[in-house]
């Protein structure tokens, strides 16, 4: 069942009742809660997506969250990586840093230092941010 929401848009007396458009990436047995009710703004989006409606992958994911619903992990260092594109999943490195997971410094940076938080200690090779030489 698909929740419905009121637009304060219409008229002032009146109120225009109008479902929720999700996408399906909301959970249907949250009766009534899918979305926010005066602005139709979908709460509480699944299977890793975002967005107003359910319709883009979420930060760290990439795919089709519509057609397709594959919104997949990026496999990008999280050292490393600015961000994930939401289509392709291409890793998007932060300065100094290149390669395709964006694992390793740029020619002429070096590793600044070893980083210690939990994403960054399995694997030293992913766990740097790089200097300029």
């Amino acid at each position: 069942m698909q929740t419905m929401w009121r637009s304060a848009c219409v008229r002032p007396t009146t109120w225009e009742i109008l479902p929720c458009h999700c996408n399906g990436n909301t959970d249907p047995n949250m009766l009534f809660t899918d979305c926010h009710p005066l602005t139709g703004q979908c709460l509480s989006c699944m299977h890793n997506t975002a967005g107003p409606h359910c319709d883009i992958c979420a930060p760290g994911y990439y795919g089709d969250a519509v057609r397709a619903r594959n919104c997949t992990k990026c496999n990008c260092s999280p050292c490393g990586t600015e961000s994930c594109d939401h289509n392709t999943g291409q890793c998007r490195c932060k300065p100094g840093v290149t390669g395709p997971l964006c694992d390793r410094c740029q020619v002429g940076f070096r590793v600044l230092r070893v980083l210690t938080d939990t994403a960054c200690t399995v694997n030293v090779s992913k766990s740097h941010a790089c200097l300029q030489a």
